[in-house]
């Protein structure tokens, strides 16, 4: 069982790819492989902790990797022996730019009270991923309950290791809302979408009604 963001192959030989997930992907191997497979595992337990990217897997078996929840696990059965590759040299290109700049996490800051006309102040901030290339940017998107959306700018990364989208929003009372991110990079070519639903605060008696 390992636990990370994992950019799941699928196809044949794994050349087609899901968007990557943040997860627990759920191994199990054939008594035949188990003392490889345990062996494989501790190597990539190894680099846990030390924002690497490395690449596992059986080509050619059918196997499907699956990305769910740990009080929820999808087994994925390794009927041939499993390898493993650390990608030390390569951590900057491909696929792994892709693992490396997803984020880590987004956290919604409200103001502690609504300001002119009831709209308030929100510091929307994204956790980076490992990447620190120069052309690394994140853009923040805002999805209100009415299918409104809002997008920032490409936004940098600043000393506290997060980009960082604030400004004034006019919200309905605990109107639920829901803020994605993803990256942008010189060298990516895709890129996957972390997102997560807060609600606004719930707006004390007399307050001016929300806008759109």
């Amino acid at each position: 069982m390992l636990h990370g963001v994992f950019l799941v192959g699928i196809g044949r030989y794994g050349d087609q790819r899901r968007a990557a997930e943040r997860g627990t992907l759920h191994l199990r191997g054939s008594a035949a492989h188990a003392a490889l497979h345990d062996k494989v595992l501790r190597e990539i337990a190894h680099s846990s902790g030390k924002d690497l990217v490395c690449t596992f897997g059986t080509r050619r078996d059918g196997a499907a990797y699956v990305v769910g929840r740990a009080e929820a696990p999808r087994w994925v059965e390794l009927p041939a022996e499993i390898q493993v590759y650390a990608l030390a040299d390569m951590q900057h290109y491909g696929p792994p730019v892709h693992l490396r700049s997803f984020p880590r996490a987004i956290s919604v800051d409200f103001s502690a009270g609504a300001g002119y006309q009831g709209a308030h102040f929100i510091d929307i901030a994204v956790e980076a991923g490992p990447e620190r290339h120069s052309s690394v940017r994140y853009v923040i998107t805002l999805e209100r309950a009415d299918g409104q959306r809002l997008a920032s700018a490409a936004l940098p990364i600043e000393g506290d290791g997060k980009a960082h989208w604030k400004g004034y929003f006019l919200l309905d009372s605990e109107e639920r809302l829901r803020v994605s991110a993803h990256a942008l990079h010189e060298r990516l070519v895709d890129a996957s979408v972390l997102s997560a639903t807060v609600s606004a605060p719930k707006r004390a008696a007399g307050d001016d009604a929300g806008g759109r």
